[in-house]
Parts: C-alpha cells; structure tokens; sequence
C-alpha cells in the first residue's frame, strides 16, 4: 500500500508539472485570449471579458499572440506570458493586463523573438512588467505602466537589443525604474512625449530612467515630462557607458522637464551627449551634498555639448568630474563646436554657498554665452558661482567670458502646458485657458469646468484612465492620466 501510495504521488506531481505551463504547437496559429480559452489546457479561464491566466504560457516562435480590443488579463501569482512568436498588441480602444488580486505577484509579459516587429498601443499593465531582450522593432504608443512589481526585472519596461520607439506613455509609480536596459545591451531609443511620475518607489539607487548607451546606439530623449516625489535615492534620468564601450553612440536629451528627484540628469563615462533646452528644477533631495543634487552631472564623461538648459532650486547646478575634456556648455567660435550656450542658473547651492559650475576635472571647460545666478552679469560677480582653477589650482579652467547679455536669453522651455500631478489629485496648466472637460475612456463626459485656476482639484472620479480637454482661445490641448 504505501508503494501504492508514493506511486500516486509521483503521477499527480508528473501531470502539475505537465499543466504548470502551455507551450502552443507552433503551426503558425493566432492565438487570442478568447480562443486560449477554449483550450482546457491552457489555463485560461474566461469570465464575461475578464480572463484569468493562472499558469505559464509560451506562445511559441511561428505562432502569434493577438490582444482583442477592450478585454481585462488577469496573471495570478508568478505567472509569466512568454511570446516567442510574433505579437499584436493594438487594441483599437483599450485593454489591460493586472493581477488575479491584491495578493498576487506576477512577473507579466516576456517577448523574446529575435527579428520580430511588436506594436503596443492603447493597453495598460499594471503588476506585472514588460520585458524585451532581443532583436527587432518595438513601437509603444498611449499605454500605460503603473504599480509594476520588480519579479520580470527592476524595471517597468525592460529593453533589449532593439530599435524601440516609445510616445505618449505614461509610467506612474512603478518600483522600479520606468525604463531600463543592460549595461550590455544595445538599444537605439527613440523615447519622446512621455509622462513620468514617481517610479522607483522601492527608493533604490536607480534613476526614473536608466538607461545604458555603448556601441553604435543612437537615443534621443524629448518633450518628457519627469515628476518625482523628493525620495532620496531616485534620480531623475541617467545614461551610462560602464564597461567603457567604444562606438559611434551618442544620445540627444531636449526639451525634458524635469523635477523633484535626487538629481536632474547625469550622464556617466564615455557617451558623447547633447543636452539641449530642458527644464531642470529642484533636484536636490539626496541627503549628502558630495553623492547627489546636481541639475546636471557629467562624470569621467567627454564631448557633451549643454546649450539652452534652465538649471533651478539644485545642490549644485552642474557638476563635471574626471573625464577626458571637451565639455562645452557654450563656445563663441566660427568652427563646428561653436555654442552659444544660453544656460540660465538660478538658485543653486548648498550649505550657504552658490554653485552653478563646479568643474572637477583637470580639463579646460568653456561656459561662454550663460546667465548666471549673479547679480550683474560681469567676471568679478560669475566667479563667485564657479568653482575651478581659481579656487584649486589642480583643477581646469572656466572660460566663463563674456556671459549672456541682459535678457538675451529666448530659448528656454517652458513647463508643460499641462499634465496631471498624481499627488495633489489635480490638474496643473501651465497656459491661460477657458474650459477643462474630462472624460472616460469610453468617452463618456464625466465633468466640465470653466474655472480659470492654473491647479485644478479634480473631485472623486472612478478609478481608471481619463482624458482631460483643456480649451485656451483657438487651441486644444488633449492630455491622458490615471484616476
């Protein structure tokens, strides 16, 4: 009896095994979550439009794996959906990917074919994380990552050797970094038109977006909107060369805003930069001066060129350590790195002391053409703000000479004409405007305003996404958030 008994066992542990996972038979099917469903083998269960994924699923090389429009997937507990095969995820309207319940864990969506195309618009993951790690395209478009978990990877969108590009996102209080690739990886990025607010809440070392740059990858980071919430630990955007890769990388930063984090953006080891006409404010909330709180930070870094960049309310306004030279934050020449810097400073500095540039490195760095924190524009009043040579005479020097004019500089941004701030519940427009009209994303009008408060308190709506119309004269202005 009890060889009975154990030989029982032995066969109901080999048949768990068997359903722990579906692997679909790769005949070149178009798998949707209706007809996995079907498939008793699955374990996939459906209810009205909700289906519940309670094991593993591989979707293998030949097959496919379609997203039907305005479905809910439910993982339960360290369920992963791996797509070896191809993808469509573009919904017309709407879909999501959550947990089966609040005490689930999912690690979420795995797509690992190596020449693969994948569109992703219109869905919103929430628990569990999206994972990429080799070849192909990815286009992310109007989705939305919130409240992912690090069991995929300590991030909410994890990149691999791919071209991605990534618009009109929104990444919100995920716990780890929104974005993120290997140090190892080579990612051309093209990431543009993005919310992003409070990610990394596990408050590790790790920037909201952490990205690495080597080889001949190319990254353009633009019109992104980065909001922290002062946690100590959490930069705004770092780009990293860390194994000292050689190459034709570059990345382009423009047109960011970015604040409340504890630092605005740095870039580490050899990645040539621009860092062109971003909103960096109050970027100051490391605990220790000498380990954070810089606007910008160049570290053993070469060829960055700074031009336009508004550098507010920081612990030092930017800070240049080690590295091969060639910084040039204005430059007035008639060769190809001339600069016209136009940088404005404005209230950086600590325990009592302005910085605006603080060059820690034994190169030469020219800073011609800014507007300092100073109360007239001339050479005895900017070195107040300088640390270099002159302060220790192993250091380089700042060819700071001649700054800006009065009110010559045109080029800084503005804040965002207006987004959704998660803390305060309220809208922020940041532009005169006449009427505000929410709606939900059915696009049903759920409520109208025309009060003419730059913060606007929204009142309880229901949970889930909703679109804000703001009307200013002749223009509209169409803005997507999380309620």
């Amino acid at each position: 009896m009890k060889r009975n008994y154990t030989l029982l066992l032995v066969l109901l542990s080999l048949n768990f095994s068997v359903q722990a996972q579906f692997v679909s038979e790769g005949n070149q099917t178009v798998y949707t979550f209706e007809s996995l469903s079907a498939l008793e083998t699955s374990g996939v269960v459906k209810n009205g439009n909700i289906y519940t994924v309670n094991n593993d699923l591989t979707i293998s090389s030949t097959d496919t794996l379609k997203v039907d429009n305005q479905i809910i997937v439910k993982l339960t507990d360290k369920v992963t959906i791996y797509v070896e095969g191809q993808a469509d995820f573009a919904p017309v309207d709407t879909a999501v990917f959550t947990r089966s319940d609040e005490a689930a864990a999912p690690k979420g969506i795995y797509f690992r074919k190596d020449d693969a195309t994948v569109n992703i618009r219109n869905i919103t993951f929430e628990s569990g994380g999206v994972r990429f790690t080799k070849g192909g395209t990815i286009n992310v478009n109007n989705c939305t990552f919130t409240l992912i978990n690090k069991a995929l990877g300590t991030f909410a969108l994890g990149l691999g050797n791919n071209t991605a590009n990534i618009s009109y996102c929104n990444f919100i209080s995920n716990q780890g970094p929104a974005i993120a690739n290997g140090a190892n990886i080579i990612t051309n990025l093209v990431f543009d038109h993005n919310y992003l607010f409070d990610n990394n809440t596990a408050n590790t070392n790790a920037p909201q977006m952490n990205l690495s740059c080597i080889e001949d990858s190319e990254m353009t980071i633009s019109n992104n909107t980065l909001i922290g919430t002062g946690r100590t630990m959490v930069g705004g955007l770092g780009v990293s060369n860390m194994l000292a890769s050689a190459g034709s990388h570059h990345v382009t930063i423009e047109s960011n805003y970015i604040t409340k984090h504890r630092y605005g953006i740095t870039i580490t080891g050899d990645v040539p930069s621009k860092i062109l006409n971003n909103e960096l404010i109050d970027n100051k909330y490391d605990l220790d001066p000498m380990s954070g709180g810089s606007g910008i930070n160049l570290y053993m870094t070469s060829n960055a060129i700074v031009t336009g960049n508004l550098i507010e309310d920081h612990l030092w306004g930017i800070t240049i350590v080690g590295g091969n030279g060639n910084i040039n934050l204005g430059k007035f020449t008639l060769i190809e790195d001339n600069n016209p810097g136009q940088n404005v400073f404005k209230d950086n500095g600590n325990n009592d002391v302005l910085y605006d540039l603080y060059n820690n490195s034994a190169h030469t760095v020219y800073a011609q053409g800014n507007r300092w924190n100073v109360e007239v524009q001339d050479a005895e009043y900017i070195e107040e703000v300088i640390f270099h040579k002159y302060d220790d005479p192993s250091l380089g020097e700042v060819i700071y000479w001649p700054a800006a004019p009065e009110n010559a500089i045109s080029t800084i941004v503005s804040k965002p004409e207006a987004y959704f701030d998660y803390a305060t519940r309220s809208l922020i427009v940041n532009t005169a405007f006449s009427q505000i009209t929410i709606y939900d994303a059915t696009g049903k009008r759920v409520l109208e305003t025309t009060r003419p408060q730059a913060t606007f308190a929204l009142p309880e709506l229901s949970k889930g996404i909703h679109f804000a119309r703001i009307t200013a004269g002749n223009k509209v202005s169409v803005i997507k958030f999380i309620y």
